[in-house]
């Protein structure tokens, strides 16, 4: 059975998107619902479906955004689901469709090897949205002046690109406001977690993260939709025995940030984040506290979403 590394041959986006499905169900009856995405890349998607579905099906999927419709394969009913309800993995007959509307860039190094940044960007004239691989440089841009001019292939010339502003799925549990860490000389105007990657000293006292607390009963936290980017950002997760991670982020949103990790976290841990990490000693930490997870079916890893936490 192949892996989902090998299916996948693109960047991964954690994005909801609204799409209808139609198909036949196992009774030979016709069924269309409306439901979304959870992952997407260029060629397939996780999706949230009650209907029953079958490996090798083939089914419509309509994106909502842009009324368009494409025939896809079922490949697997996912068993741990990230959100609520039956998952699915999809993968799309026709291989060079833009079923999304996003331009994805092909994967050129392994994983774990690739240390470069990613952002879904989307141009300021026409709304086109890249998946774009940028130099440190430019990021630095993105992140002080808010846009990127670069060449857009809908207009036909240089255009100013901005951060795309995305819908994961996720929600956060509403908790009190806690200031975002800010970036090192920085003087941005926007309060959104994209111009605040970094950070606490160097040297700042580890987070304690084992052992686990005993269950403490709380009141269910207010869930919060917040507006995120898609930035997939090189961060080093470090915990106070001393087990570390190298990984990347998947998004940004004012509170702190998603990421996918081999580390085995519980919520409420804390732990010291190095965003934009090099392997310098010079690299600077933000404390972070983690707020959820959800395991990824068939691997190691788990996605977790993070709350950037005030220097003390």
């Amino acid at each position: 059975m192949k892996t989902d590394v090998e299916v996948r041959r693109t960047e991964r986006v954690l994005l909801k998107v609204p799409i209808k499905v139609h198909g036949v169900d196992p009774e030979g009856k016709a069924f269309s619902e409306n439901t979304h995405t959870l992952v997407i890349n260029r060629h397939g998607a996780r999706i949230a479906a009650r209907v029953l579905l079958r490996p090798g099906d083939e089914i419509k999927v309509t994106n909502s955004y842009s009324n368009r419709t494409f025939p896809f394969r079922v490949v697997c009913r996912v068993g741990k689901s990230l959100g609520e309800g039956p998952e699915w993995g999809v993968e799309c007959l026709e291989p060079e469709a833009n079923v999304w509307g996003i331009q994805f860039p092909q994967k050129k190094k392994a994983p774990g090897e690739d240390q470069s940044i990613s952002a879904l960007l989307e141009c300021t004239q026409c709304a086109s949205r890249e998946l774009v691989e940028v130099l440190q440089g430019q990021y630095q841009t993105l992140i002080t002046e808010f846009s990127l001019r670069r060449n857009c292939p809908k207009c036909g010339t240089t255009t100013a690109w901005q951060f795309s502003f995305v819908d994961d799925g996720w929600e956060e549990p509403s908790f009190p406001a806690q200031a975002a860490p800010t970036v090192q000389g920085s003087e941005s105007t926007s309060d959104l977690a994209p111009q605040s990657l970094a950070t606490a000293p160097t040297g700042a006292p580890l987070p304690t993260t084992t052992p686990h607390p005993a269950p403490v009963k709380t009141e269910r936290k207010e869930r919060r939709r917040v507006k995120r980017v898609t930035l997939k950002l090189p961060v080093r997760i470090r915990l106070q025995d001393g087990q570390q991670d190298v990984t990347r982020t998947e998004n940004f949103s004012k509170p702190g940030a998603c990421v996918i990790s081999k580390l085995a976290l519980y919520e409420n841990a804390r732990v010291l984040l190095t965003m934009g990490y090099t392997g310098g000693g010079g690299d600077l930490e933000a404390p972070a506290r983690v707020v959820w997870q959800k395991p990824m079916e068939g691997t190691q890893l788990t996605i977790y979403g993070v709350d950037f936490e005030s220097k003390r």
